[in-house]
Order: structure tokens, then sequence, then C-alpha cells
């Protein structure tokens, strides 16, 4: 890991779903985010990676960068929304994974934060994953030194919360997916 996150090599959630076998999701997983790219970026991004690829499925893992830069939990929040509108809007079906931040943020900060995904979800009606980390929340040993970033042994772990999520969605989510995402 070096000072802007993640080694490249390490295995993340999206790098298992797009392993996954032919009827669970055909993938086409686009990495959109790059290491400290924020929501506007991935924003900006969507429009031509519609086109291009014409998902099913977006996955939006994204609003970490934004987080740790102590960007405004509201641009978070219009970056999101933006997502989703134009993602619904193409055609797909929307797979939120929503995030919670470490309470030394403050209150208001970190319950706005979380509340974000969670409000989009029902504005939109998009399938949500209220907090990705669940499964290693309080496990040290599943995080990398940063405390921010969980460790390749930890992605089956955060696989199986996103796969749990994707079960969820109605049927028509078969063919492609295209993940924006910003926690690995």
């Amino acid at each position: 890991m070096d000072a802007t996150g993640p080694r490249a090599d390490d295995l993340t959630v999206c790098d298992l779903v797009d392993a996954l076998p032919d009827g669970v999701v055909t993938p086409l997983v686009t990495l959109l985010d790059e290491t400290g790219a924020i929501d506007a970026d991935d924003l900006a991004r969507l429009p031509a990676l519609l086109a291009e690829h014409q998902p099913k499925l977006v996955i939006v893992s994204i609003g970490g960068n934004d987080f740790l830069r102590k960007l405004p939990e509201s641009d978070t929040r219009t970056h999101v929304h933006a997502i989703c509108k134009q993602a619904l809007a193409a055609g797909a079906q929307v797979l939120l994974v929503g995030m919670r931040m470490p309470p030394n943020y403050g209150p208001e900060y970190t319950r706005g934060f979380e509340q974000n995904f969670s409000a989009l979800s029902r504005q939109y009606g998009t399938a949500l994953l209220p907090f990705l980390l669940e499964p290693i929340a309080l496990d040290r040993n599943a995080y990398q030194a940063d405390n921010l970033h969980p460790v390749a042994a930890a992605q089956p772990l955060l696989a199986e919360q996103v796969l749990k999520a994707l079960d969820a969605l109605p049927p028509r989510r078969t063919r492609r997916a295209t993940a924006l995402r910003g926690w690995r």
C-alpha cells in the first residue's frame, strides 16, 4: 500500500464479482475510480461508460475519497444522485453500496454521510447494501495499516455482502455490470 490507497495487486470486491460464473452477473465490470479520485470524477466519466457498455446493472460504491478529503456530505449526495439518475435513465438497475464513516468526524457528518445512501435508494427505488464493511467492521486484522482499506483476505466476506444484495434485485440483472467504486 502507498500513501494514496491500497496496492494495485490487492484483490477487490469488484474483482471477485468480475470472476463470478455466468448467470450470476455476466461480468463486464469497469473500474472507474482512480486512486484518489472523488465522486465528481466518477460522475464525469459515467455518460461515456454508460454509452459504451450499456450495462444492465450499475454498482455504485463511492464516497470514500470525498470523505477522506473532508468534502461536504452534500457534495457526495449530489454526485450519487446524478449517478443514480443517469444510470436509471440508461435502463440499468442500480445497487447502491453504502459506507459508514468513523465517529471522530462528528455525529452530524457521519450520520449525514450514511443517510445519503438510504435516502437516495428510497428516492430512486434502487437496491441498497447499507454498509459494505459490516462483516469486518470490528476486525482490526481485516484492514491494511491505514485502518481504512480491507486486506485481500477480507475481500471474500465483502463479496458475499455484495452478492446478497445482488440476489435481492429482480431477475433482469444477469447481463452486464459496470461498477463505480471508490472503497477497495
